[in-house]
Protein backbone atom coordinates (compact mmCIF):
# COMPACT_ATOMS: atom_id res chain seq x y z
CA UNK A 1 0.00 0.00 0.00
CA UNK A 2 2.73 2.44 1.10
CA UNK A 3 4.68 1.92 -2.21
CA UNK A 4 1.19 2.37 -4.09
CA UNK A 5 0.37 5.67 -2.68
CA UNK A 6 4.26 6.61 -3.24
CA UNK A 7 3.97 5.88 -7.06
CA UNK A 8 0.59 7.52 -7.18
CA UNK A 9 1.97 10.91 -5.45
CA UNK A 10 5.45 11.05 -7.60
CA UNK A 11 2.95 10.28 -10.79
CA UNK A 12 0.51 13.16 -9.92
CA UNK A 13 3.44 15.61 -8.92
CA UNK A 14 5.33 14.94 -11.79
CA UNK A 15 2.58 15.34 -14.38
CA UNK A 16 1.67 18.77 -12.15
CA UNK A 17 4.76 20.04 -12.55
CA UNK A 18 5.54 18.79 -16.36
CA UNK A 19 1.72 20.63 -17.19
CA UNK A 20 3.02 23.78 -15.25
CA UNK A 21 5.08 24.44 -17.73
CA UNK A 22 1.97 24.40 -20.79
CA UNK A 23 1.08 27.98 -20.72
CA UNK A 24 4.23 30.71 -19.71
CA UNK A 25 2.84 34.25 -18.61
CA UNK A 26 4.90 37.27 -18.34
CA UNK A 27 4.17 40.65 -17.33
CA UNK A 28 6.17 43.18 -19.29
CA UNK A 29 8.80 40.73 -21.50
CA UNK A 30 8.14 38.06 -24.31
CA UNK A 31 6.54 34.68 -24.26
CA UNK A 32 6.74 31.53 -26.63
CA UNK A 33 3.80 30.56 -28.77
CA UNK A 34 1.13 30.76 -26.03
CA UNK A 35 2.08 33.04 -24.07
CA UNK A 36 0.30 36.19 -22.25
CA UNK A 37 2.00 39.60 -22.07
CA UNK A 38 -0.02 41.94 -19.38
CA UNK A 39 1.32 45.08 -20.27
CA UNK A 40 2.05 45.91 -24.05
CA UNK A 41 5.13 42.94 -24.40
CA UNK A 42 5.52 41.27 -27.65
CA UNK A 43 4.58 38.03 -28.01
CA UNK A 44 5.63 35.01 -30.74
CA UNK A 45 2.95 33.84 -32.88
CA UNK A 46 0.17 35.59 -31.56
CA UNK A 47 1.04 38.99 -31.14
CA UNK A 48 -1.19 41.80 -29.94
CA UNK A 49 -0.59 45.58 -29.55
CA UNK A 50 -2.56 48.07 -27.58
CA UNK A 51 -2.74 51.35 -29.32
CA UNK A 52 -2.18 51.22 -33.39
CA UNK A 53 0.76 48.91 -33.43
CA UNK A 54 1.77 46.53 -35.58
CA UNK A 55 0.79 42.59 -34.75
CA UNK A 56 2.28 39.38 -35.90
CA UNK A 57 0.54 36.53 -37.66
CA UNK A 58 -3.07 37.55 -35.36
CA UNK A 59 -2.52 40.68 -34.45
CA UNK A 60 -5.44 43.31 -32.78
CA UNK A 61 -5.16 46.70 -33.16
CA UNK A 62 -7.77 48.93 -30.82
CA UNK A 63 -7.20 52.76 -32.52
CA UNK A 64 -7.42 51.90 -36.61
CA UNK A 65 -3.85 50.35 -36.72
CA UNK A 66 -2.78 48.20 -39.21
CA UNK A 67 -3.29 43.96 -39.13
CA UNK A 68 -1.99 40.56 -40.44
CA UNK A 69 -3.63 37.95 -42.13
CA UNK A 70 -6.92 37.90 -39.07
CA UNK A 71 -6.24 41.86 -37.82
CA UNK A 72 -9.09 43.76 -36.38
CA UNK A 73 -9.51 47.34 -36.30
CA UNK A 74 -11.98 49.22 -34.04
CA UNK A 75 -12.44 52.88 -35.80
CA UNK A 76 -12.62 52.72 -39.74
CA UNK A 77 -9.95 50.17 -40.22
CA UNK A 78 -8.12 47.98 -42.92
CA UNK A 79 -8.34 44.38 -42.15
CA UNK A 80 -6.82 41.43 -43.99
CA UNK A 81 -9.25 38.12 -45.20
CA UNK A 82 -10.68 37.75 -41.66
CA UNK A 83 -10.98 40.80 -39.65
CA UNK A 84 -13.63 43.02 -38.40
CA UNK A 85 -14.28 47.09 -38.49
CA UNK A 86 -16.47 48.33 -35.93
CA UNK A 87 -17.49 51.55 -37.73
CA UNK A 88 -17.83 51.68 -41.50
CA UNK A 89 -15.18 48.94 -42.25
CA UNK A 90 -15.31 45.77 -44.14
CA UNK A 91 -15.96 42.66 -41.87
CA UNK A 92 -14.78 39.51 -42.62
CA UNK A 93 -16.10 36.02 -40.66
CA UNK A 94 -15.69 36.76 -37.23
CA UNK A 95 -17.58 38.03 -34.57
CA UNK A 96 -17.92 41.01 -32.18
CA UNK A 97 -15.35 41.03 -29.57
CA UNK A 98 -13.26 38.46 -31.10
CA UNK A 99 -9.73 38.70 -29.80
CA UNK A 100 -6.58 37.61 -30.71
CA UNK A 101 -5.53 37.34 -27.27
CA UNK A 102 -8.49 35.60 -25.72
CA UNK A 103 -7.67 32.86 -28.74
CA UNK A 104 -4.59 32.37 -28.06
CA UNK A 105 -5.46 31.88 -24.08
CA UNK A 106 -8.13 29.29 -24.78
CA UNK A 107 -6.04 27.44 -26.97
CA UNK A 108 -2.97 27.24 -24.20
CA UNK A 109 -5.42 26.51 -21.50
CA UNK A 110 -7.28 24.28 -23.79
CA UNK A 111 -3.78 22.37 -23.80
CA UNK A 112 -3.50 22.19 -20.29
CA UNK A 113 -6.86 21.10 -19.43
CA UNK A 114 -6.26 18.18 -22.24
CA UNK A 115 -2.90 17.56 -20.70
CA UNK A 116 -4.37 17.37 -16.90
CA UNK A 117 -7.37 15.25 -17.81
CA UNK A 118 -5.05 12.46 -18.67
CA UNK A 119 -3.00 12.91 -15.29
CA UNK A 120 -6.20 12.76 -13.50
CA UNK A 121 -7.27 9.33 -15.49
CA UNK A 122 -3.61 7.87 -15.13
CA UNK A 123 -3.83 8.52 -11.30
CA UNK A 124 -8.03 7.37 -11.53
CA UNK A 125 -9.18 10.34 -9.93
CA UNK A 126 -13.44 9.98 -9.02
CA UNK A 127 -15.63 12.78 -9.61
CA UNK A 128 -15.64 13.13 -5.66
CA UNK A 129 -11.78 14.48 -6.47
CA UNK A 130 -10.53 11.24 -4.28
CA UNK A 131 -8.06 8.76 -5.60
CA UNK A 132 -8.13 5.39 -3.87
CA UNK A 133 -4.42 5.37 -2.99
CA UNK A 134 -5.20 9.01 -0.46
CA UNK A 135 -8.60 7.47 0.42
CA UNK A 136 -11.81 10.21 1.46
CA UNK A 137 -9.70 12.83 3.38
CA UNK A 138 -7.45 14.17 0.17
CA UNK A 139 -9.07 15.91 -2.57
CA UNK A 140 -7.65 16.94 -6.20
CA UNK A 141 -8.56 19.88 -7.97
CA UNK A 142 -8.39 21.16 -11.46
CA UNK A 143 -8.89 24.26 -13.04
CA UNK A 144 -11.79 22.23 -15.54
CA UNK A 145 -14.08 21.00 -12.92
CA UNK A 146 -16.98 22.46 -12.08
CA UNK A 147 -16.46 25.44 -9.35
CA UNK A 148 -19.95 25.40 -7.71
CA UNK A 149 -18.95 21.61 -6.73
CA UNK A 150 -15.37 22.54 -5.43
CA UNK A 151 -16.91 25.39 -3.60
CA UNK A 152 -19.60 23.51 -2.10
CA UNK A 153 -16.42 20.67 -0.79
CA UNK A 154 -14.39 24.02 0.53
CA UNK A 155 -17.35 25.09 2.42
CA UNK A 156 -18.22 21.79 4.10
CA UNK A 157 -14.46 21.33 4.97
CA UNK A 158 -14.69 25.05 7.24
CA UNK A 159 -17.74 24.64 8.29
CA UNK A 160 -16.16 21.01 9.95
CA UNK A 161 -12.82 22.24 10.54
CA UNK A 162 -13.35 25.91 11.52
CA UNK A 163 -13.71 24.99 15.28
CA UNK A 164 -12.44 21.35 15.28
CA UNK A 165 -9.36 21.86 17.83
CA UNK A 166 -9.24 19.06 19.66
CA UNK A 167 -10.76 16.67 16.68
CA UNK A 168 -9.18 13.71 14.65
CA UNK A 169 -10.37 14.54 11.07
CA UNK A 170 -7.35 15.51 9.14
CA UNK A 171 -7.68 16.46 5.09
CA UNK A 172 -5.42 17.66 2.05
CA UNK A 173 -6.48 19.91 -0.71
CA UNK A 174 -4.47 19.72 -4.28
CA UNK A 175 -5.13 21.99 -6.64
CA UNK A 176 -3.76 21.52 -10.44
CA UNK A 177 -1.43 23.86 -11.98
CA UNK A 178 -3.96 26.77 -14.03
CA UNK A 179 -6.01 29.79 -13.04
CA UNK A 180 -9.32 28.79 -10.64
CA UNK A 181 -12.66 29.97 -11.34
CA UNK A 182 -12.98 33.86 -9.37
CA UNK A 183 -16.26 32.11 -7.63
CA UNK A 184 -14.29 29.66 -5.65
CA UNK A 185 -13.14 31.11 -1.86
CA UNK A 186 -10.67 29.22 0.18
CA UNK A 187 -10.63 29.44 3.72
CA UNK A 188 -8.60 27.11 5.77
CA UNK A 189 -9.31 25.36 8.91
CA UNK A 190 -8.03 23.02 11.69
CA UNK A 191 -6.07 20.40 9.86
CA UNK A 192 -6.15 21.47 6.27
CA UNK A 193 -3.35 21.33 4.20
CA UNK A 194 -3.70 23.41 1.07
CA UNK A 195 -0.81 23.40 -1.98
CA UNK A 196 -0.47 24.06 -5.52
CA UNK A 197 0.86 21.62 -7.31
CA UNK A 198 2.91 23.81 -10.24
CA UNK A 199 6.16 24.71 -10.18
CA UNK A 200 5.95 27.93 -9.31
CA UNK A 201 3.54 29.30 -7.19
CA UNK A 202 1.87 31.84 -9.73
CA UNK A 203 1.39 28.44 -11.91
CA UNK A 204 -1.66 27.93 -9.73
CA UNK A 205 -4.14 30.91 -8.75
CA UNK A 206 -7.09 31.28 -6.69
CA UNK A 207 -9.14 34.39 -6.37
CA UNK A 208 -9.57 33.88 -2.70
CA UNK A 209 -7.79 32.57 0.38
CA UNK A 210 -8.36 33.11 4.23
CA UNK A 211 -8.18 32.25 8.15
CA UNK A 212 -10.35 34.15 10.23
CA UNK A 213 -11.03 33.68 13.46
CA UNK A 214 -14.18 34.79 14.84
CA UNK A 215 -15.30 31.38 16.26
CA UNK A 216 -13.58 32.47 19.47
CA UNK A 217 -14.54 35.60 21.44
CA UNK A 218 -17.03 37.02 18.77
CA UNK A 219 -17.29 39.00 15.89
CA UNK A 220 -15.50 41.91 17.79
CA UNK A 221 -12.68 39.81 18.87
CA UNK A 222 -11.36 37.84 16.46
CA UNK A 223 -9.04 36.14 18.66
CA UNK A 224 -6.79 34.38 16.87
CA UNK A 225 -4.62 32.75 19.53
CA UNK A 226 -5.87 29.59 19.51
CA UNK A 227 -5.89 29.20 15.96
CA UNK A 228 -3.31 25.89 14.93
CA UNK A 229 -2.20 23.28 12.96
CA UNK A 230 -3.10 24.46 8.91
CA UNK A 231 -1.00 25.05 6.34
CA UNK A 232 -0.97 26.68 2.93
CA UNK A 233 2.02 26.17 0.42
CA UNK A 234 2.66 26.87 -3.51
CA UNK A 235 0.42 28.93 -4.57
CA UNK A 236 -0.72 32.74 -5.97
CA UNK A 237 -3.63 34.72 -4.20
CA UNK A 238 -4.93 37.47 -6.62
CA UNK A 239 -6.28 39.53 -3.66
CA UNK A 240 -5.80 40.13 -0.37
CA UNK A 241 -5.17 37.63 2.44
CA UNK A 242 -6.31 37.63 6.07
CA UNK A 243 -4.17 34.56 7.81
CA UNK A 244 -5.88 35.05 11.61
CA UNK A 245 -2.81 31.71 13.32
CA UNK A 246 -0.97 31.65 16.09
CA UNK A 247 1.56 28.59 16.06
CA UNK A 248 2.32 25.36 14.19
CA UNK A 249 1.08 27.04 11.22
CA UNK A 250 2.30 27.64 7.92
CA UNK A 251 2.17 30.27 4.70
CA UNK A 252 5.41 29.37 2.52
CA UNK A 253 5.97 29.77 -1.29
CA UNK A 254 2.73 31.87 -1.42
CA UNK A 255 2.57 35.08 -4.20
CA UNK A 256 0.05 37.69 -2.59
CA UNK A 257 -0.81 40.11 -5.16
CA UNK A 258 -3.48 42.03 -3.33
Amino acid sequence: MKKSIRSAMSVLLAAALFCSGCSGQASDGNSGDAGQTANGGNTGDVGQTANGGNAGDVGQTPNGGNSGDAGQAANEGNNGSTGQTAQDGNAGSTKNGDQSEESALSEAEKKLREQQAAVLERIGRKEDFHIDEFGNNVYIFSPADDPEKVQQILTRLWNAQEKNQFGEARYGLYFLPGEYDESISVKVGYYMQVSGLGYLPDDTQVKSLNCDARWLGGNDNHNATCNFWRGVENLRVNSTVMWAVSQATFMRRVHITG
